[in-house]
This record gives C-alpha cells, structure tokens and sequence, in this order.
C-alpha cells in the first residue's frame, strides 16, 4: 500500500475500523476445506464473499479481492487466515489497478502507448470509468502478427481499448442485466448477454466472459473479460497458425491442403465452421515415437483424425452449447460437446478433450483449443492413466512397486515384486492388448484402517488385488461386456454382469460397477470402477446387514448368538448360503413366526446354511469343482456343488434333494473380510410342505401317488398330513408299475384284506422317525445291527448314496431319488413297490364259487382295475416323454 493510502487509512479512524471490522466474524470458526462449495460469511462489516479458483480461495468484501495464501491456522479463540491484500478499503485509481493486476498486463501495456490526451484523460481521479478489461488470455487469443500490427498502430490501439471503457458511469455486476446497452468513449456500443448463468459483452461478432467482476477503484470498476474486442477479422487457419499455443499443429496442418482450405475460408462448407485444435503442450506430451507414427508413418490416419476436429455449417461458442450437444464432423465422426458445471468438454469416438481455450471468434467460425486429439489414442496406458486424476493412486501404485523392486534389501521381496514390475512395463509396451478396471481414487480412501494394513503388509496380496483389476484377453469396450461372459485376469477372473444399463465386474465375489467407461490407449481399454475388486474390506454381518438381498435372512437369524457372534469374528472363515429376502417376503408371516419363536428351528437353519469352518468362494468352487463336488461342515451337514447345464451353472444343496438351487457362483456371492454369502433362492434345510404336498410337488410321482395312495390303508394320507407325526416314506414312482404283472396289478387294485394293506404300507413306510440316506446307512450298515426300523432288508451295492436297494421277499427296489424333506419326514422315491403275488398251483371253479363274491361282480371289477392300470400306464408314458 502507499504511502498516500496509509496516511488516508489511519488518520480515518472510522474508515480504519471499518476496515479492520470487515476482517473480523464473530461468533463463527470456519476452517477452509481443501475441496467442495464455500458459502458466504458476514463480517462485523459487510458481507465476505469466498470463491474456489483450481487451487486457491480468494475473499472480496466492498469490491476488494483477495488470495488465501495461509489458511487454518488455529488460535485460542478462533482461526486465522492470511490472504496476500487489505480488504474493503479501496485506494486504488482504475488506471493504477490496472497496471497493478498481473493478469492485465498486455492491456496496461497497450494503455501507456495511446495518444497522450487520451492517456491524461484515462489517468483522471475525478472521471468515473467502467473498464471491461481483456486479461492476458484474451490477446493471447489474437494472432500475433494482430497484435504486432496493433502494438505498431495508435489508430487502431486507441480504437480497440476504447471499446473496452465506459465513461462517467460506475457499472457493477449487479446492474448487468440482460440486454443492457452501454457506450464506450469512443461511441461503440456494448450489450450486455447472460448464457448459461454466465454474463458476456458484446461487441460486434465478439462475445467477451466476465472472468472476474467488481473490481473496485476510487473512480470507477473493473471487470476482466476473456476477448478483445474489434480483433476479429482474421480466418480460423490465421488464428491457428498466430498463436503460440498452436505452432506443432500449426506444421502439421502445412501437409494437409484439404484442411487448410477448409480452415481459411478458401473452400466453402456451407459458411461457418466450428473449430477444436490439440495444443502445443498435448502434442509434446506424446512420444516421440508416437508423434512419427500418426503424423509421418500414417498420415492418413491424422488426416482422418483431425477432420473429427471441425463441425461444418455452424460456429458454437460456449454460449450456445446447453449441457450436452451431439453433433457429426466433417469426418463424419460423432462427437459430443459438455458445457456444464464441471467443465467444458468435448468427446469423439471415446476420447475426452478439455477445452481449455474457448471461443477464440473469427471471420469464418470460431476455434477452441483442446488438450487432447480425439478419434485416435495417442497413449499407452500408463501414459493414458496420468491424464485422469481420479485414478491416480492406482497408477501409483504400479510405479511404486516398479520402484519397490529396485529399493527393497528382502530377497523374498525382490522375487515377489518382480512381477509387478513386468506388468506395470507391459501396460507402458504399445505392442500388447489389455483391458482394465481402474478403481476410483475414493475407494482406496474408504478402505477400513484395519484392512489396509492388512493389505499393504502382505506384498504378495497387495499385488493380487493390483493384477485383479487387469486382464490381457483383448482391448474391450464397454459393449463387448456381455452378461455373463468371463476373462482371466491377471489374477484370478473377471466375470461380467449387467443389471439394466449397469455393468458389474466381479472378481473373487467382490464386485464393482463401471462408472466411467471407454478410455481408449493404444494398448488398451480403461473402464473406471467404483471398489476395489478382490480384496473384501467388511465382515459377513456387515455385508449382509448393508445388502438389501441379504438383510432378510440377517434380520431372521440376528439372534440367534451362534449366527451374529460367527458373522461378526473378523477371525473366521465362513460361508453362508442366505435365501433372498425376495423368498422371505413371499412366505407367510405365521410361517415366519413359528421360525423366529423357535430357537430349535433357527439352530437347524443356521447349522443348514452356514459353514463355519471354510471360505468356499468362487476360487474354491472352481479349483475343486469337476463335476460335483461335496464340503462337509463341522457340524457334520454335506453341502454339495453339482454343475447344471443352467444359466447359473451350478447348483446348491446340503443334503436334501428337493431343496436343491442354482447358484451362480460369480454373480450371486458377496465375498466378506471373513467369509462369503450366497443368496439363493429358499431354505437349504428347512420345508414348509408336509409329505403328502411335498410327494404332490414330485414329478416322479405325479402319476403313481394317487394309486398308491388309494391301495394304503384309510386314514394314511391324513396321517401324512399331521405335522404332528413324523415318517420316512419309501414311495414308488410312476414308472413302479411298469415292473407288475397284469394279475399283480388287479390284485392291488381289489385289496380288500386290510391285514395286507397295513403290510404293504409298514414296507414303505418308518412311523415316527425321519430317516436320511446317511442315517439309513449308518444304523443298517451292518447287518448285525439291531437299530435298523426298517422291516425290509437294505443293500449297499456301493459307497454312493444312490445305489442303495430295499429288498422284501425277492423283490429289489433301488432308490432313485433320495432325501426329500417335508416339515414332518422324510421321502425316497423308489423304482419298484414291494409286493408280489405267489402264483397257484391249482385252480378249481369250486373253489372260486366259495369266496362268496358274485362273479359278474368281480369281473366288472376287473374291469374297472384295468382301465385304472392302463390309464397309469399312459401317464407314465407321457411323464417320460
């Protein structure tokens, strides 16, 4: 500050403790934040106005602005934060402000050079002035021969800065309002324009952003704009090959005629044309072997290219861009153009370009400069990562174990490390095809402190879940990410998902969902993921509490200790099979009563769905998994794998072969810290279906079940009804009557003798017990035993669950279906009854004639049984086919 503005200042006492007033909030501590919105403050004077610019958070108070450049330093009472300008006191002419701002130092050079009695008339302290100054960016934008035309000629100096000053009134931001016109002093107009919340000054062809408002000064304001104003009579191709920002394309475009026609106006497309350059800056950013590919060895691939640069017909500005335009280049390439909060972009066949120079306004269009080349990749991958900020601790990560290598003094490390190194070369070597699912920085920053120690103590895992997310099956766009196919990774394998227009990536049933996708390398495809794929950060209560198709079955179990005490150890090693919360919802709420009120019942679910001592994620499965395979818990319960030739491809029981379930072992597992869940579709160990319904619900039975049940005794199937008792049923399936003689099956059908009847049932049935193949096994398995209940013979053909036979009298009937679980017993289906008829050796008329029973009688009866025996056979026929 001068001297003269300090003597001004402090012999003012109420101007200095305005100042000082206008510094100073009371009752409020606010820290500044390194990123998100600021709101406004209210000092003690006036209103502190904050703004996040990149980096830096500058504060205006009374039209005076300043840079925080020490924030948050804590004190006994508040915080403090040191900014590099007094606030609120204005002391400043707009003709000394002007040559005191950095950022206007071309247009302060330019005022010192116009006629001296404009020069005095500028520099007046009594004159009120409104300067819409251009910053350096703004004549950046002009050619440079312009600008030394300029520099060289006072008419046209004086012309262009005065159409940039307004005299005798003071113009603040508020008051520039929409259509609004002004005069300069030498008599251009100005109109006012609002696009986009933003507000622009125009002039002729040129529309001008206030880039920075109210500036205040003793005699006037200053707004910087970001255009100069009566510098617009030059071509696109002359305002390419004039600026600094644009000599590498500049030489390139020398080869291509076509181009520079287009580009001066020389070869008509229908008017105007709108124009996206790559700077100088993303030209040297390339190497130097790529730059000779595209531009020296395949020039016809940059030609093509750089035709996706130029939209024919039309000249967008910034000021017509609303949100999202699609628009086609004279290439005939798609690109889209993004005007929004977060930037101003534009996107061709998958590659982002910002736009970092907008609106440079010429004779024949108007011309943006990029920082990318669109259409065609220029980047390996490595090179490609660094351009996207928000997976930049990824990339670390891979230099950092190329680094590692070189820095460790562990031989073990070295050896471990070593492949980390080759891979992080390989995604830089332009020669190999790799696809990859980068996590977003946040998900590095979510990970729980206790797992990320355990992740970056273990160098071996630590590259696991690195490699997890890269596989070198081919470069992949989002649509080539069909549901359901799988790729190796370079650990493990990726398998694909989609839920609507959602794509998952699942790798060690931890899965991620692609929120960006489609950035193009020369060797590759990045696709952005939302987590860190293999690597589970939170224990099996936590993931099935937050899972909405999990959180069911938790709810369900939650208190029973040994379930949420299991799923809470961090310690342990546990797989469940939870069914859905869909299924739940469907059952009844008494079904889910007597569950829930029944600790007996929650013990068996939880011993029939979880397995407490083994991770059986999808890496297990598919180590151990041939055809079938079987894990036996502690608790003694055999859960079998089995592949189907379903979509799931696998399918799940523990024992019971009614409550068998697909199970894709990919997409319906959710790994944990400790374990991993399964959702499947219903109770592995639990039926809500009494024996008569449950033999209803049986294919195998569906043409046998009625006859069988009308030869049993009267009264069995309300027997087998009564959740009360408890059975083991041998019932013959449809095809059991296949094996009977014509006489077998009439003698059946006209039992009378209830003696026989309760015979035949006592060999199909156990009363009071629920009996399971392992049970059967184990309590008949020698013959010596006398725990067996059963009333016919057993025989072990084998070690197999399938081959065991029931024989009585000669007759053999294997089981062909075993272990289908009702809520009161359990059923075997059989492939024959057992029964036979011991044919008579003789037969007299007599004999008949005694039995008492007319004979037309009986053989309208048999009859009868006959047509009821053939209508079995045809349904078993039917049933087969």
């Amino acid at each position: 500050m001068p001297s003269k503005a300090q003597d001004i200042l402090f012999f003012n006492t109420t101007l200095l403790n305005y100042t000082i007033h206008a510094h100073l909030v009371r009752d409020s501590i606010l820290f500044i934040p390194a990123r998100g919105e600021l709101k406004d403050l209210q000092s003690m004077k006036g209103t502190i106005h904050l703004v996040r610019e990149g980096e830096d958070v500058f504060v205006q108070s009374n039209r005076i602005r300043a840079k925080i450049t020490f924030p948050n330093i804590p004190v006994a009472n508040g915080v403090v934060h040191v900014i590099d300008h007094i606030l609120y006191f204005i002391y400043k002419t707009v003709f000394v402000e002007t040559n005191t701002t950095q950022s206007l130092s071309i247009f302060a050079s330019h005022l010192h050079g116009i006629p001296g009695d404009l020069l005095s008339h500028i520099q007046s302290t009594v004159e009120t002035f409104t300067f819409f100054a251009p910053n350096n960016d703004a004549f950046a934008k002009v050619p440079r021969t312009l600008q030394q035309q300029m520099a060289q000629d006072d008419r046209l100096r004086s012309e262009v800065l005065g159409a940039h000053i307004v005299k005798g009134v003071d113009v603040s931001f508020a008051d520039l309002t929409d259509g609004k016109t002004l005069k300069t002093i030498n008599n251009f107009t100005l109109t006012v324009r609002k696009f986009n919340n933003d507000i622009y000054i125009q002039n002729g062809n040129v529309l001008a952003k206030i880039e920075q408002a109210d500036i205040g000064c003793t005699n006037g304001v200053i707004h910087i704009v970001s255009n100069v104003f009566r510098l617009d009579q030059f071509t696109v191709l002359d305002a390419i090959k004039g600026n600094n920002q644009l000599l590498r394309i500049s030489e390139m475009l020398s080869h291509f005629q076509e181009l520079e026609g287009i580009l001066s106006g020389r070869t008509s497309l229908g008017g105007k044309v709108t124009v996206f350059m790559p700077s100088d800056l993303t030209m040297m950013s390339l190497r130097n072997e790529t730059r000779k590919s595209i531009f020296v060895e395949h020039s016809d691939r940059a030609l093509r290219a750089l035709k996706g640069h130029i939209i024919e017909g039309e000249s967008l500005s910034s000021t017509e861009i609303y949100s999202v335009v699609l628009k086609y280049t004279y290439g005939g390439q798609r690109v889209t153009i993004q005007n929004l909060d977060s930037g101003f972009t534009i996107e061709g066949s998958h590659i982002e370009a910002n736009i970092v120079t907008s609106d440079i306004w010429c004779s024949n269009g108007v011309l943006h400069i990029i920082d990318n080349i669109l259409h065609i990749p220029t980047r390996n991958i490595m090179d490609e990562m660094a351009r996207h900020g928000d997976i930049s601790i990824f990339r670390e990560y891979l230099l950092s174990c190329r680094i590692l290598v070189h820095r460790s003094f562990s031989i073990s490390n070295i050896l471990r490390l070593e492949g980390m190194k080759e891979l992080s070369l390989s995604l830089s070597n332009e020669n190999n095809h790799f696809t990859l699912f980068i996590p977003v920085n946040s998900a590095f920053s979510s990970i729980p402190r206790a797992r990320a120690d355990t992740l970056f103590a273990n160098s071996t895992l630590f590259q696991n879940v690195l490699k997890a997310h890269v596989t070198s099956t081919g470069s992949k766009y989002a649509n080539d990410l069909y549901d359901g196919i799988s790729m190796k990774a370079e650990e493990e394998f990726l398998h694909i998902s989609r839920d609507s227009s959602d794509v998952f990536i699942t790798n060690n049933n931890v899965k991620a969902r692609i929120i960006r996708s489609d950035i193009p390398a020369i060797n590759g495809i990045i696709h952005v993921v939302d987590t860190i794929m293999y690597f589970p950060f939170y224990v099996a209560a936590d993931v099935m509490y937050n899972n909405p198709k999990l959180r069911a079955f938790y709810d369900l179990m939650k208190n029973l200790s040994e379930f949420s005490n299991l799923l809470q150890d961090e310690f342990s090693s546990i797989t469940v099979f939870a069914p859905s919360s869909d299924f739940l919802s469907s059952l009844s709420p008494g079904d889910l009563q007597r569950i829930s009120a029944n600790p007996q019942a929650l013990r068996t679910i939880f011993k029939g769905h979880v397995i407490p001592n083994g991770i059986l994620d999808s890496k297990f499965v598919r180590t151990n998994m041939q055809h079938r395979f079987t894990f036996r818990s502690m608790y003694g319960i055999p859960f079998t794998f089995a592949k189907q030739s379903t979509v799931a491809g696998t399918s799940i029981d523990a024992g019971y072969s009614n409550l068998r379930y697909d199970l894709d072992i990919n997409r319906d597992g959710f790994a944990c810290s400790n374990g991993v869940v399964y959702v499947i579709d219903g109770f592995l160990d639990y039926s809500f279906k009494n024996i008569i319904d449950e033999m209803k619900a049986q294919d195998k039975l569906k043409a046998s079940l009625q006859n069988i049940m009308g030869i049993f005794p009267p009264g069995v199937e309300e027997d087998f009804r009564d959740i009360n008792n408890e059975f083991t049923v041998f019932m013959p399936a449809s095809e059991a009557f296949l094996y009977l003689s014509q006489p077998e099956i009439l003698y059946l059908h006209n039992l009378v003798n209830s003696t026989e009847k309760y015979e035949l049932l006592e060999r199909h049935t156990v009363n009071g017990t629920s009996l399971s193949i392992e049970k059967i096994r184990a309590i008949c398995g020698n013959q010596n035993s006398t725990e067996c209940v059963l009333s016919v013979n057993v025989i072990f053909e084998d070690d197999d669950t399938e081959d065991i036979v029931l024989e009585w009298n000669g007759v053999q009937s294997r089981i062909i279906q075993s272990n289908i679980l009702a809520n009161n017993g359990m059923i075997h289906i059989i492939d024959r009854i057992l029964f036979k008829v011991e044919e008579e050796t003789t037969t007299s008329s007599d004999s008949m004639s005694t039995r008492g029973v007319n004979a037309a009688s009986t053989q309208f009866s048999a009859i009868v049984s006959y047509l009821l025996v053939l209508s079995t056979f045809c349904i078993v026929y039917l049933v087969k086919r």
